[in-house]
Order: C-alpha cells, then structure tokens, then sequence
C-alpha cells in the first residue's frame, strides 16, 4: 500500500484541501444524497467534501498493554495504547522523542506483505490490524508507543513491527474494549466534532478484471471479492458490510485472521519474511489438501480478513482526529496479488512518474508493481484503493489535508 511522501505528490499549493478547511465559514448549507447537512468543508479540487459526523471525537479512556511477536521480524515487542488530546490523531511514539503520524504521507514505498510507515531513521510495520480496530471502534485520538523486546543494537531500535498476535484484530478490539472509551477533550478543555469526509460523486480504477470503485452513499458501505480459483478451499467469495459500526465489526470482522497459500510459504520465507509465521497467528490453505489448520471461524473468513485490512488502510486518510473511511460505498475485486499473507492492499503502489504533468486520467489513472518478480500463475495484477482515494482527492494528491498542516510536524 505503499506511497512516497517525498515530493510533489503530497503537496498542492494554495488550493489544497487544508486551506479549504482552515478557510470555511461554517454553517454553510448543502443538500447532498438526499439529506439536508451543513458542509464543513469542500474543495473544488475533490470529489470529496468534510461533512460533521453527529458525534464527537473520542480516545481510549486508560492506557493498555500488548506484547507478541512480529509476523515478518519475528521479534517480540510490546505496545502501549494511550489517550491523547482531540485533534491529535492517532500516531506511533517512539522513545518519546520522535512520532509518526498514522497517516498515508508516511506510508512507505516497496513494503510487502504489510502497511509500514516510515520518517527519517524511524520504521514501524504491520500496522494494519491495530489501525483497523482503532478506527473501526471510534478511537480517533490515541499515541500508540511500540517497544523492541530483546534489542540487540541501537539500530534494531529503529525498526518495529506491530505484534501479529493471532492474526486478526480481536485481541486489539478486546483490550480496547476493556479500556473503554471517553470524549477526547484539546489542551484548552473543549470538546471537538468528529469531521468525515462524503464522496459526492462516483470514481474508479480497474484493470483487466480487477477493480475499485466508489460510490456516493449516506453511510459507509464495503464490499470485497477475492478469487483463488487455483486454491478450491478458498475459491470465489464476496462479503458486504452496511452500515459499518463497531458492534458489527467487533462480531463480524475482528476475529477474521491472516491468511496464506502453504505452497508459497518457503518462498516468501526465502525472501526474508514471515519469519514468525505459525499455524497459530493465520490460517494456511494448501491448494491440494484444503485448510491444514481448520476450523474457520467464518466459512469466508479470508475475505472477511480483507474487510479488516481495507478499514486499517483506508484509516491512514485520517486527520486531526477525524474519520478516515470515506462515507461512501467502497466495492472492490481482486485488487490484491495473488494469494499470500494479506499481500493485496498492502502492495497496491501508487507511483505517479512526473507527478506535477500527469494528471489521473483513464490511461494513466493508475501503476502497479507486482511483490515478486518470478512472474508465476499465482501473482495477479494489482489494482489500487489508494489510486481510487488520489482520484477523490484530486489529480496528483494522494491525500487530504497535506502533511504540512499535521500537529506533529
């Protein structure tokens, strides 16, 4: 899912969409899918307007402690979730010293098989799972500091990986829910609305027969397909979601977990990864002998996982405390590379060449890479959830508002 946030790509000039929300007069009306709203901000460079939520932004009521192992490093760390101030955000602390916003401008390029953000010398992966329960069960505001157990070297120190625990994000959604939640307040006591950001009119990406689209909707609506004809116990599913709200996901989505082909296990291992991968921490299909780890605790629990991994990406569209999933209806289909620990989204490039001279049209809306070079029957094309949110944003933006208005930096 990787983006640069070097360079051009992430900046606009005096019409960004910071600006527009940093300049509007509130109170503003607007008619749009057939309710009547207040528009807290639009900008004509988007297919996207900032719309009040109904509810105000929260954070995790006490701080709670995770440790497990990471799925690639196979090291052992713990992570502290915190309450932070409104407009905050969500943001990964290291040593006290230096953060990194949860935020697509720090996605990092080239990172397989996870979302890795990355500023300066600091690296934090696999964050997919934990950003996806954040979001999905309202907390918009919390510091998320990550400790290396058993650190060998100060540059060791500089690398983390989010804890696997059992693959999915159940564990996360416990320790959340054990917390509690409260009403995120900013250093002066105030109280701040919860903006989320409406699409208002349809866009999309394809290639060959993958494909992403969104569509203008009065809630937020997902629904994934994945197709593993090869692969007979995975096969060909669809699951969809509407509305999305925390119940549902805490029943329906959370305990979904990881899941990979065993037939490519030794070569993503050759290549230095899943080094803590274990039939404890994702469930492994052979595409001969079916499920070796059985049972499921869905019968479409892979793409029910993929649900869990969109939420976590899409949450990185965040800002200053507010919704990162776009209040539309998301429908996307075999937007991954083929069959291997969640490779899909988390591989999906955006890499505008020449950023400032090509806008996103039918021709070049989109590039892809593929997580392997061999070239075999089980890498398929990649088509990008980040390449549809740069059209809603706006030609040449990846996302909204830009990284120069973020509290951290």
């Amino acid at each position: 899912m990787p983006l640069n946030y070097h360079g051009s790509l992430i900046r606009r000039e005096a019409n960004n969409c910071a600006d527009w929300l940093a300049k509007f007069d509130h109170g503003m009306p607007l008619v749009s899918f057939g309710f009547s709203a207040h528009l807290e901000s639009y900008c004509p460079c988007c297919k996207a307007m900032f719309l009040k939520s109904g509810r105000l932004q929260q954070t995790i009521r006490r701080c709670v402690e995770v440790s497990g192992k990471g799925l690639h490093s196979g090291n052992e760390s713990t992570v502290w979730l915190s309450p932070e101030y409104a407009q905050k955000g969500r943001y990964f602390d290291f040593h006290s010293k230096y953060s990194i916003p949860a935020s697509i401008d720090f996605a990092q390029q080239n990172s397989p098989l996870c979302t890795t953000l990355s500023a300066d010398r600091f690296k934090v992966r696999t964050v997919e799972h934990l950003l996806s329960a954040l979001e999905a069960t309202g907390i918009d505001n919390c510091k998320i500091q990550i400790f290396n157990n058993n650190v060998d070297s100060e540059e060791d120190d500089c690398d983390f990986e989010i804890p696997i625990l059992d693959g999915s994000a159940k564990q996360w959604v416990e320790a959340i829910e054990k917390a509690g939640l409260v009403v995120a307040v900013d250093e002066s006591g105030n109280s701040c609305e919860r903006m989320a950001p409406y699409l208002n009119e349809p866009v999309y990406v394809c290639k060959n027969d993958s494909f992403v689209a969104a569509i203008p909707s009065p809630n937020v609506r997902l629904t994934y397909g994945i197709d593993f004809s090869k692969v007979c116990a995975i096969g060909c599913q669809w699951f969809s979601l509407a509305p999305l709200d925390d119940s549902f996901y805490v029943k329906q989505i959370a305990s979904s977990r990881t899941f990979c082909i065993y037939e490519e296990v030794e070569q993503m291992r050759n290549i230095g990864l899943i080094k803590g991968g274990t039939l404890e921490n994702a469930i492994v299909c052979s595409a001969s002998k079916g499920w070796l780890n059985p049972p499921l605790r869905f019968p479409d629990e892979p793409c029910r996982h993929k649900i869990l991994d969109l939420i976590g990406d899409l949450s990185l569209f965040a800002r200053l405390g507010n919704q990162g999933l776009p209040v539309a209806h998301i429908i996307a289909y075999k937007i991954f590379v083929g069959g291997s620990f969640d490779i899909g989204i988390h591989q999906m490039n955006l890499e505008l060449r020449d950023s400032q001279s090509h806008a996103l049209t039918e021709e070049n809306g989109w590039l892809f890479t593929s997580l392997l070079s061999t070239g075999g029957d089980s890498i398929q094309s990649s088509c990008g959830i980040f390449q549809l949110m740069a059209r809603i944003w706006g030609n040449g933006l990846a996302v909204a508002p830009s990284k120069i208005n973020h509290p951290f930096n």
